[in-house]
């Protein structure tokens, strides 16, 4: 099993991924957004593409290709759930996260390192 830098490691190069992912600059580049804010079809299309990208990034597993996918699922799950627009607006109302109703700069860093640090902490969750 891998110590705390190495899960800390792999889930920093994760949200650094779903970071820019995620980000203004990519949803413009996708067109998939309405007055600066995503879509809903965008964020589900956005966090696909981050799947498939954590799945094709992840180093090869000695065991089986179906753990790296289920890896790559359960993270691509807990980053749907970070940058859920309810989570956005819960911390949004606490921190100066928004900006008309969307996350700004600001805020997708804050939501990051949610996600850096949610993903770390499963990975401490028992196997079997």
């Amino acid at each position: 099993m891998s110590n705390f830098k190495e899960k800390f490691l792999i889930s920093a190069g994760s949200g650094l991924l779903l970071c820019g992912i995620n980000s203004t600059y990519a949803y413009n580049f996708t067109g998939l957004n309405q007055n600066g804010c995503p879509t809903s079809a965008g964020k589900l299309i956005h966090i696909i593409s981050f799947l498939v990208l954590s799945f094709l990034t992840m180093p090869q597993l000695k065991k089986n290709t179906l753990l790296k996918f289920k890896y790559a699922l359960y993270g691509s799950l807990i980053g749907f759930f970070i940058f859920s627009p309810e989570l956005i607006t819960v911390i949004g109302t606490h921190m100066n996260t928004l900006h008309n109703n969307c996350l700004n700069n600001y805020g997708l860093i804050i939501h990051t390192l949610l996600y850096i640090g949610s993903l770390t902490a499963v990975m401490y969750l028992p196997n079997k």
